[in-house]
């Protein structure tokens, strides 16, 4: 099972409801609106060089590989979720 982002950029521009803890072990950059700095005219401007906590299969290879992929799939889809409806 993989994760299909769609690349809506909900995440990018919700950033700051990312844990400051998170932000910073993994170097992600918010610009004043809580916005991410690598996101610009709705894209990510790194996309092939993004933070590790932008990238769902590395995140679960690196972090969470101890875990069920499927159940780590299906948590980040609800994250997704929320993310849209913000």
């Amino acid at each position: 099972m993989e994760f299909d982002c769609k690349q809506c950029g909900n995440c990018c521009r919700n950033a700051n409801k990312i844990p400051l803890e998170q932000l910073e072990f993994f170097g992600l950059k918010l610009n004043k609106k809580g916005v991410c700095v690598n996101f610009k005219r709705n894209k990510c401007t790194i996309y092939n060089e993004r933070p590790d906590i932008c990238n769902i299969e590395k995140v679960y290879q690196k972090y969470f590989s101890y875990m069920n992929k499927e159940d780590f799939i299906k948590l980040n889809y609800k994250s997704c979720n929320k993310f849209k409806a913000l």
